[in-house]
């Protein structure tokens, strides 16, 4: 018995807990990515390097590294819930709408 609990509308059919949530690790990967990209960033690492060291993308680099680690942080949170049956695993759209809002 899996410790998290799977809503059906979104399970696919076959995978344990720990693959839907390496599905999740990486549509989390994907959507960092894509928002590093709307300042013209490779992905998510080359924008949050830009954090620690000082010059002109500094400040971007570390809002964005901020608001991930903020997103992070919510996930385990939401992990926690799953694994505590206060919620069922959301779609990822659904837990992408309550991440706190990238402020550039």
């Amino acid at each position: 018995m899996s410790l998290i609990k799977i809503d059906p509308s979104i399970a696919v059919k076959g995978l344990s807990a720990q693959e839907v949530l390496a599905k999740y690790d990486q549509e989390l990967m994907n959507f960092f990515d894509s928002k590093a990209k709307e300042k013209n960033y490779d992905n998510r690492i080359t924008c949050s390097l830009r954090a620690g060291y000082p010059g002109p993308f500094q400040a971007e680099g570390l809002a964005f590294a901020q608001w991930m680690d903020a997103c992070n942080a919510y996930c385990y949170e939401v992990i926690k819930d799953i694994q505590e049956g206060l919620r069922v695993v959301p779609s990822f759209e659904e837990l992408s709408s309550e991440f706190p809002a990238l402020v550039w």
